[in-house]
This record gives structure tokens, sequence and C-alpha cells, in this order.
């Protein structure tokens, strides 16, 4: 059966916002009549999480569940719950609720325009996080800088994606720590269009992002990722 839209959204300790995720998706996508299928990928949680989506799985028929027995990261996820799609479009978010899914829509209609790629910028950002905002408008700079792109926000992993086009993207050489941050780099290498949407970007639901208030290991393990992609992607 084909879909309009498959949406694969990472899991990682989620228990606490499986629920209003997928009921806000569903209602945001059943609204504007948008035959969607979810995929939850839960990507080695410990907490409660796999029960949840279990029981989620009995109140949702569109709803699909894969799990890593150990955890991969979110490019990896990515990859596994590619493998499930049955629609010729692609939307990757997150499980923390800090992209509205309200939006999802509104990318998706504007990649029926033509577009290969369509990514939320975070024009507004009300996570309460200043340092780590300023963190990541630094990186995205850097990546704007290095590979000759001038995009608003090169980072974000709100995204809906032609599936081809998501496929070859995740198709790369080297293996990367965080690779997640870089497909926009190879977006722009292969010469995939790239259409950019404002929008909101707000404080996590619950739980807690796995880079933690001091996101220095993720600082340290992003370095070796940029000379990969330096040699990858220029």
């Amino acid at each position: 059966m084909n879909m309009d839209l498959s949406i694969i959204i990472p899991c990682l300790n989620e228990e606490e916002n499986l629920d209003i995720l997928v009921k806000r998706t569903n209602d945001s996508l059943n609204k504007n009549n948008i035959d969607t299928e979810i995929i939850l990928v839960d990507d080695g949680s410990t907490d409660g999480s796999q029960d949840v989506m279990q029981r989620l799985r009995d109140r949702y028929s569109n709803l699909i569940i894969l799990r890593h027995e150990k955890t991969k990261g979110i490019s990896e996820a990515w990859k596994t719950g590619l493998k499930q799609c049955k629609s010729k479009y692609v939307f990757t978010t997150d499980a923390d609720l800090q992209y509205l899914p309200e939006d999802i829509p509104l990318l998706y209609s504007e990649i029926l325009n033509g577009y290969d790629i369509v990514q939320g910028w975070r024009e507004q950002v009300l996570d309460g996080y200043r340092l780590r905002r300023i963190q990541s408008l630094a990186f995205s700079s850097v990546l704007n800088l290095v590979f000759s792109i001038n995009l608003k926000d090169a980072k974000s992993g709100f995204v809906v994606y032609k599936k081809e086009v998501f496929e070859d993207i995740l198709n790369h050489k080297f293996n990367y720590n965080y690779f997640h941050q870089l497909i926009t780099v190879a977006a722009k290498s292969k010469n995939y269009t790239i259409k950019q949407l404002p929008v909101k970007f707000f404080k996590r639901n619950a739980g807690e992002s796995f880079l933690g208030h001091l996101p220095l290991r993720f600082i340290i393990n992003t370095l070796p990722d940029l000379v990969k992609a330096m040699f990858e992607y220029k």
C-alpha cells in the first residue's frame, strides 16, 4: 500500500513523550488529509519506551515499531526506518516535541512543488538553552563556510525528502559519529535542491537530551566528522 508520507522518528528513552507525540502527529496529518505512516525506531531505550510503543500500536493502525537492541545513533535509526517506508516522501523529526508536529504538513505541501528536500529552519528558538543555541549557530556557520553552502540552519533535522534522495544521502563513504549533522552538506554536494521554511523550536516536552546541558563530548566527536566530510563532500 502506498502512503502520501512516511515519518521516521528515532527514539531513545522517550517514554514520557510518545503518547502526545503520536497523537499530535496523527491529528495534524489527518486534519490535512495526508495519508501517513509513523515509524518509531527505538534506538536501544532502557526506560519504558518499548511498553508505551506497544500500547500505542494497539491504538493507531498506521504506527510501525522497530527496535535496535543497542543504541546506534540517529542516522542508523533513519536507515532502519527507511527500509520500511511505503511512500514517495520521507519525513524525519525528533521524539522530544521541540519541533511542532503541526508544522509537518507545511513542509510536505512545499516538497510537492518539486524540491528534493524541504527543511525547517529554526527561526524562533524557545528552548531556553542559550549556550546550546550559540553552539548550534556556530556549527551551522562553520558548515556554511567550510562547504560553501548558504543555509539559514544547516543542521536542522526537521526535514522532508524524496525517498530516493534520502537513500542516496544516507549512503556515505566514511563512518561518522554524528552524520545526521551533515545531511545538508551531503545533499548540496550531490546537487539536490533544498528549500528552507521557518519553524519554531521549543524546549523538549520531557526527558533529557542525549547531549546533556554541556555537550562537550558532542563538540569533540564532531571535529573528526568535519575532517572526513571535507574529503568526501568538498
